[in-house]
């Protein structure tokens, strides 16, 4: 939400444009303050706070239980996939799971022709982690070794559309035995069926109107359980997960 702040240039006196970035716990938001002198003879605070606070740290808690899951279970580095990502956004999947130095690597999975893997990769400055880009449309084989992790953030469930089930059918394949799934959704979403045949839900959390998110945590189903009939196309129905939906949280 923005705010306009007009002040009498006369009661501050002449004073230089700047700006300034206040970042909450971890990467949850930014607030920009940016004073702009007006040529009326007014200094003019802009006040614009991230949108997406809500949003991001409600993904950033579900991403920080994926990490420390894995290192549950002893993992000292990970893989993983991320599906379409947003382009036009830094990529928060890997700020929070390199927390701690986890994140080996990516790969990233699409068909965004614009795609930068070595922007996408750049964490700061001085840090960057490698991001293997990987064009996909739905039926491509990725042929990829064993991911520890697979990220649907809610551009891609909504980009993907029909393409979504065969992203979990190909996601499913490549997944170690241990590894898990994030699923999240505008709105409220059913389970697309993909993730119902291959995979167990470990948590379906609705995050309510404020953050207007739902998140699915899944596990894969062992692959000699794996059903083999084709998936029929159907139009998914919004429907709310409740409060919450799954088995334990360590899981």
């Amino acid at each position: 939400v923005a705010q306009l702040l007009a002040i009498p240039w006369a009661w501050l006196g002449p004073r230089p444009t700047r700006s300034r970035q206040v970042f909450g716990h971890g990467p949850r938001g930014v607030s920009i303050v940016t004073p702009r002198v007006a040529t009326a003879g007014y200094l003019w605070f802009v006040l614009d706070e991230a949108e997406d606070e809500e949003k991001n740290a409600f993904m950033d808690t579900w991403l920080t239980r994926l990490a420390d899951t894995q290192r549950g279970q002893g993992r000292t580095s990970i893989v993983g996939i991320e599906w379409q990502p947003d382009i036009d956004a830094s990529s928060r999947v890997m700020r929070v799971l390199n927390r701690g130095g986890l994140l080996h690597s990516l790969v990233v999975a699409g068909n965004d022709a614009d795609f930068n893997p070595d922007k996408y990769g750049a964490l700061a400055p001085f840090e960057r982690k490698l991001v293997k880009y990987m064009r996909w449309t739905p039926g491509d084989d990725l042929r990829l070794p064993g991911m520890d992790f697979a990220i649907f953030t809610s551009h891609a469930t909504t980009f993907l559309e029909e393409g979504l089930e065969k992203a979990l059918q190909e996601t499913a394949l490549v997944l170690r035995p241990t590894g898990q799934v994030l699923l999240f959704f505008e709105g409220e979403s059913e389970l697309p069926e993909s993730a119902e045949l291959y995979f167990n839900v470990v948590d379906a959390i609705s995050g309510g109107s404020e953050v207007g998110l739902t998140v699915y945590r899944l596990s894969p189903k062992p692959k000699e359980e794996f059903v083999t009939q084709p998936v029929k196309k159907r139009r998914r129905r919004r429907r709310a997960p409740g409060a919450a939906e799954g088995a334990a949280e360590g899981a």
